[in-house]
């Protein structure tokens, strides 16, 4: 059994060591006021029933709990938690086990372990699932409105493209390339960057079959570079030379050409003038056979080099081309246009030296030009093999070239649109929408089978619910007064309707959420796990009874001693008692009173009080213990205080206001307010307005000194003496017969 609870950190309690107190018995009973930390107290036992340290104690939780044998346990270690089985009934039980609805219509209860959690998070996830539903309606929006946009883009797109290349092309064709080319991986190797290359295309896709091959251009003869400068370096001497023709190379050529026409002729055929033989004979050695050979050979080479006048003669008109080939055709023709222009000078350049090797043949003559005689022979090739080999491959395959242009022409297009801004960015949200939505599908699915695992929790308490109404039942006394009716309609299978009285119950008291709780708690003892460890579960149970309720009072009583007293057989079949110790605090006098008036050895009595800011355990004053009403209990309180004002400062505002009400209620029984019954009384009698004073005074217990929390301010004033002071004045003026009596019971408990 427990014998001690040290307490250096739980709420109000600060460094509480137990000492000058009892130790705890088999049967413990508590009593305290609201907020003297009664509840706190339980939790501190809770720890292990529920293995976890309460919330919302982040200022710290250290209790230390001493056993009889001198065991002590902390219940913030692990190894400790488990030493003992404690089930509490407390504020916290009833809320993480029952939930209250309030449908409007009827109140509504749902049994279950942490049903207050259970339920809260049950409409959390509904609101989080209406919440998703709701975005997906969004997400949908946006995957129709932008899958809307791409269709209406692919049409528009399609007619455009289908105009420009004059063939059939739909909103299907383009979303089969767009398909293709988004398999491929490489859009943008598709696209057509140079402009004149996408008109050219754009010519071939659209061209008609009404040209011809045409032939290849003739190369150029070509030069022997070597013979000219060998015949340039080469030098004949003459045997005979004449000045007169050696000094005139005009002159000289007229008569080498002229000589050989005077073979066998005496007459001078320029003349008519008969020749002398010695003329002819200086001519012949002027003009001996190898000065003949080499002039001749240079005049040869000059007959062989010609300047190319023009290309028009030898090369296709630009006319037969088809129109995409015709600007590559004249960029080439431009080019072979220059070679001839550069190919002129430099054969004018050699004539030149030819020239002037006719005049100077005994001297060489340097060949000083530096030119690629082969370069206009390779622009004819390359138009050869270039543009007109395209142009007749073209046309010998005419529709499957069209064909591939068409295509490309096509992928050109298509990938130009979807790397657009406008419909990545469409894709994009057609794409995080369908993410979206399955995402939020899964998470509402997952929500959904979480709903029915916390329903099902729920189902579990079915069973137990008879077990409820059947306590329900003894806390009133037999009466069906207050009893749950499982609704069967669908979705709420697991949920309770409260009926008073057989009429579905509106606006349920506390006194009865309270009996419901405690019945629940009652009905929980019969668990198999507590079954399985009878002789060894502490029970605490923390004001079974409502504040603005006693009509309960015997039942509870009667609950708390059936367990104060039920037995169950051990495995020897001797009769033992099942509950190995109890704890029972409470606020409310009455039962404190029925629950302490057979003392025996196994009871153990404690009072919890403020004591400024700390809450204390004592052992209840046996003078006080006296006391069986709790008017008269409330009477020596407030006595005692003004004559030796201590640390109940904090709490004789709420025993003045009690005091009052059992007094007026007395005098004045009617379901007034307590405000309404003092003026009442007050008003029966002239005499009882003459102290207006007295009155204000007592009408502030109403309206400041009860209230739950009391100022330093109020205090320290002194006011909360006075105000006491002036509500016995009031009864005694009020009831001197009954104030006599009051201070009589009082004095006699001296």
């Amino acid at each position: 059994m427990i014998k001690k609870i040290i307490i250096n950190k739980l709420g109000r309690f600060n460094n509480f060591t137990f000492d000058g107190v009892n130790d705890f018995r088999r049967f413990n009973v508590i009593y305290g006021w609201n907020y003297s930390g009664k509840t706190t107290l339980s939790r501190a036992f809770s720890t292990f029933d529920t293995k976890t340290i309460p919330m919302h104690y982040e200022d710290g939780f250290d209790v230390t709990f001493e056993l009889d044998d001198g065991t002590k346990l902390n219940s913030k270690e692990e190894i400790d938690i488990n030493r003992l089985t404690t089930k509490v009934f407390n504020s916290d039980y009833v809320e993480e086990n029952l939930f209250f609805e309030d449908s409007g219509a009827s109140n509504i209860l749902v049994l279950a372990n942490n049903a207050q959690d259970t339920m809260t998070k049950i409409e959390l996830l509904k609101k989080e699932i209406k919440s998703e539903i709701d975005n997906i309606t969004k997400f949908k929006k946006q995957l129709s409105e932008n899958k809307k946009f791409l269709e209406e883009k692919r049409s528009n797109e399609a007619r455009k493209i289908k105009g420009r290349l004059h063939c059939t092309f739909t909103a299907g064709t383009f979303s089969s390339y767009e398909r293709k080319l988004k398999e491929e991986e490489s859009i943008e190797s598709h696209i057509i960057k140079d402009d004149e290359e996408l008109c050219k295309k754009r010519s071939m896709a659209i061209a008609e079959k009404n040209k011809s091959d045409i032939l290849q251009i003739s190369p150029i003869q070509v030069i022997d570079i070597e013979k000219v400068k060998d015949l340039l370096n080469e030098t004949v001497n003459i045997a005979a030379p004449l000045s007169r023709l050696s000094n005139n190379k005009e002159a000289e050529k007229w008569v080498r050409e002229g000589l050989p026409l005077h073979k066998d002729i005496n007459i001078c055929l320029y003349c008519g003038h008969p020749l002398d033989e010695s003329i002819i004979k200086e001519l012949n050695e002027h003009f001996d056979k190898s000065y003949s050979d080499f002039i001749s050979r240079i005049e040869i080479m000059q007959q062989t080099i010609k300047i190319i006048s023009s290309f028009n003669d030898i090369i296709p008109d630009t006319s037969k081309f088809y129109e995409q080939f015709e600007n590559k055709y004249l960029k080439e023709k431009e080019e072979l246009e220059k070679l001839r222009i550069e190919y002129n000078k430099v054969i004018k350049r050699i004539l030149t030296l030819l020239e002037k090797k006719l005049k100077t043949v005994t001297q060489p003559i340097e060949y000083n030009i530096d030119y690629d005689f082969s370069k206009i022979n390779t622009q004819i090739q390359k138009i050869n093999n270039g543009v007109i080999k395209e142009h007749n491959d073209f046309n010998n395959d005419f529709e499957k070239q069209k064909g591939d242009t068409i295509d490309e022409l096509c992928k050109h297009y298509v990938s130009e649109i979807i790397i657009g801004r406008d419909y990545i960015r469409a894709e994009e949200i057609i794409n995080e929408s369908n993410a979206n939505i399955e995402k939020t599908n899964k998470e509402i699915k997952e929500k959904e089978e979480e709903i029915q695992l916390l329903e099902a929790k729920i189902s579990e308490s079915v069973a137990g619910a008879e077990k409820v109404n059947t306590i329900l039942k003894r806390l009133f006394m037999g009466k069906s007064e207050i009893e749950l009716a499982q609704k069967t309609s669908k979705g709420n299978e697991n949920k309770y309707v409260l009926k008073r009285n057989g009429e579905v119950a509106h606006h349920l008291s506390d006194g009865e959420k309270t009996a419901i709780s405690f019945a629940h708690f009652l009905a929980s003892l019969d668990s198999k796990d507590l079954i399985d460890k009878c002789g060894n579960v502490i029970l605490y149970i923390d004001d079974p009874i409502s504040s603005l309720d006693n009509n309960h009072i015997y039942a509870i009583f009667s609950e708390i001693s059936r367990l104060r007293n039920e037995e169950f057989m051990d495995s020897d079949g001797k009769k033992q008692k099942r509950y190995k110790q109890l704890f029972i605090s409470t606020h409310n006098y009455h039962l404190f009173s029925l629950l302490t008036e057979r003392p025996e050895k196994q009871i153990e009595i404690y009072y919890i009080q403020r004591n400024k800011e700390d809450s204390i355990i004592t052992n209840f004053p046996k003078n006080l213990l006296k006391q069986k009403a709790e008017y008269s209990f409330l009477f020596y309180q407030i006595k005692s205080y003004i004559e030796n004002p201590n640390e109940d400062d904090y709490i004789i505002g709420h025993f003045l206001r009690r005091f009052l009400e059992i007094f007026t209620t007395y005098k004045n029984p009617t379901k007034s307010d307590l405000r309404k019954r003092i003026d009442d009384i007050v008003n029966l009698k002239d005499e009882y307005k003459a102290d207006e004073v007295l009155m204000q005074t007592v009408y502030k217990t109403i309206n400041e000194e009860s209230h739950t929390y009391i100022t330093n301010e109020i205090i320290n004033n002194g006011s909360i003496k006075e105000t006491a002071e002036a509500v016995l004045k009031f009864v005694k003026m009020v009831d001197p017969d009954q104030y006599f009596f009051l201070e009589k019971n009082c004095n006699s408990q001296e």
